[in-house]
């Protein structure tokens, strides 16, 4: 194998993980975004739910009062209906806006997902490179050590995004698991 012809192979690498770790970069920063929303609001999931509850509590609590009196009229079922209509519409609204948090968890989840995911890649990628220059080194007869290989031996981890060895299988600040 001629250099140029490692070093074509090993430009392509290095475009294919400056494209990750971009691409993990802007990841990273949505989820920086989502967890400072989530931290702003903390307990607004809770609230709606509670809201929503209390609603049908109130809705079944007041039909189940006018309809158990014997002496239940007409005129008492309309008011309630008309009544109770409100607080029904209000129950659904509460709903509305509880769905909304879990759609964010939802996206949250996706994204570590999708970031742990990009990391494998990355890795992977990055061994490819040390591959291709070692093989290329031994037909050279040359001998290349992982330390001599610039921006290969670390990662950083998705979650604290400390640099840590890239063969590493935990993170030795947080105990994130690749």
């Amino acid at each position: 194998m001629e250099v140029t012809q490692v070093l074509n192979i090993t430009e392509k690498h290095d475009e294919k993980i400056n494209r990750f770790k971009r691409e993990i970069g802007v990841l990273k920063k949505e989820l920086a975004a989502l967890k400072e929303k989530n931290e702003r609001d903390p307990g607004k999931k809770f609230i709606w739910t509670t809201l929503e509850i209390i609603t049908w509590i109130i809705v079944g609590g007041a039909w189940f009062i006018t309809l158990q009196g014997e002496n239940a009229k007409v005129d008492d079922i309309l008011v309630l209906i008309i009544v109770t209509i409100p607080i029904l519409l209000a129950g659904f609204a509460f709903n509305k806006f509880k769905n909304m948090y879990k759609v964010e968890e939802d996206r949250f989840v996706a994204i570590e997902s999708k970031i742990k995911k990009l990391n494998i890649l990355l890795e992977k990628a990055i061994e490819e490179k040390i591959n291709i220059i070692n093989i290329a080194s031994t037909v050279a007869g040359h001998s290349v050590n992982n330390s001599q290989i610039p921006e290969s031996d670390e990662k950083e981890c998705p979650m604290c995004a400390e640099k840590i060895k890239y063969k590493a299988k935990i993170c030795r600040f947080c105990r994130y698991e690749f």
